[in-house]
C-alpha cells in the first residue's frame, strides 16, 4: 500500500506548492481532508501488513496439518482428475465409500482400476 501513501503525500505537496492557506475556510476544509486521507491510508497498511501475516499463517498451518493427516505414505496416493486435470487425494476411506470417489472440483466421478502387484503368479484378485 506504499502507493496509496505516496499519493497522499503527493496530494499534500501539491496544495502546499499551490500555496493553499489554512487561514481560509476551504484551505481549513482541504488540509483536514488530507489529514484523514493520510490518517486512511496508514491503516490500510496496518491491516494489509496484517493479513499478508495472517495468510502465511494459515497457509503454514494448513501445510501442517496436511502432513499430520497423511504422514504415512500408504494411507493415500495422488491422482489426477480426467475431467479438469486437478490432482486429487484418494484415501483409504474413499476407496471404501459406496459412494464412489468425486473429484471434489469438478464434481465428476473418478474411475480408478486397480491392477495387483502380486509376484507368484496365482492371484485370485487379478486372474493372473
Amino acid at each position: 500500500m506504499a502507493y496509496l501513501n505516496e499519493r497522499v503525500s503527493y496530494l499534500k505537496g501539491l496544495a502546499e506548492g499551490l500555496g493553499i492557506s489554512e487561514e481560509t475556510a476551504e484551505g481549513k476544509l482541504l488540509k483536514a481532508m488530507l489529514d484523514v486521507m493520510q490518517e486512511i491510508s496508514d491503516e490500510v497498511e496496518v491491516v494489509t501488513a496484517a493479513q499478508d501475516e495472517l495468510a502465511e499463517d494459515v497457509a503454514e498451518l494448513m501445510e501442517s496439518c496436511a502432513e499430520c493427516m497423511y504422514d504415512d505414505e500408504d494411507d493415500y496416493f495422488e491422482i489426477e482428475c480426467e475431467k479438469c486435470g486437478e490432482i486429487v487425494i484418494i484415501t483409504d476411506d474413499m476407496l471404501d465409500s459406496e459412494d464412489g470417489i468425486i473429484c471434489p472440483t469438478c464434481g465428476e466421478p473418478i474411475e480408478i482400476e486397480f491392477c495387483c502387484d502380486c509376484e507368484d503368479g496365482d492371484c485370485e484378485a487379478c486372474g493372473e
